[in-house]
């Protein structure tokens, strides 16, 4: 019985256009199902919401012929102020065929939500003092005559101040004038800088027939 012998060089030859025909039809796979980079959409939070455990607001995927995977872990950056507020961003980079491809992220982080953006500020009432020249400094005067009290959000920074204008009716009796500010320096705007509030002090040893404004 023979046996047929097969070259080395042909062996050699057929294995070379195996493996090229494998190739040519990777290639033509590849061009009928394209690379696409999927990135997860663009959300918005709020200032309390989870910032450090990214990964529950979407994650990148790639897609080729061969299926679905993972891009990996991104590059995240923060640019968040004082309160808690500003953005993220998450970008991902996945190279295919010896290009480089990438997809961001942007988590905007926002202080809303809590009070219509707004606190809600609790002003002093207007008072009355006897005697002369009393000490009107806010330590001084009873609740709920003293400061500004308010609700505001988890995100919010509020600070006070005020200014006084002094109306003198007669040697015993003044009209104190005070406006008081509130700023929340998380959402300020310098054309809307503050919530403001007169509240009137009177002082003398006699009726003087005003009310407050």
């Amino acid at each position: 019985m023979k046996t047929k012998f097969t070259p080395m060089f042909l062996r050699v030859g057929l294995v070379m256009i195996f493996t090229l025909t494998l190739h040519l039809l990777r290639a033509g796979h590849d061009a009928e199902w394209p690379f696409m980079l999927n990135c997860p959409p663009n959300v918005t939070i709020s200032c309390t919401d989870n910032i450090y455990n990214l990964s529950q607001y979407g994650n990148a995927t790639y897609t080729t012929y061969y299926g679905t995977f993972s891009a990996g872990n991104p590059t995240v950056h923060y640019y968040l102020n004082n309160c808690n507020t500003g953005y993220i961003t998450r970008t991902w980079m996945v190279e295919w065929n010896w290009v480089w491809y990438n997809c961001t992220q942007t988590i905007t982080v926002s202080s809303g939500g809590y009070y219509g953006n707004n606190p809600i500020i609790y002003w002093p009432e207007d008072y009355e003092i006897g005697g002369c020249n009393p000490n009107i400094h806010p330590n001084a005067l009873p609740l709920p005559h003293r400061f500004p009290t308010w609700t505001a959000g988890p995100c919010s920074m509020l600070g006070r101040s005020y200014s006084d204008m002094v109306f003198y009716v007669n040697n015993s009796c003044r009209k104190v004038r005070r406006m008081w500010k509130v700023i929340d320096w998380c959402t300020y705007n310098a054309n809307n800088p503050s919530c403001r509030r007169h509240m009137d002090l009177y002082s003398g040893d006699q009726d003087h027939g005003y009310s407050g404004t």
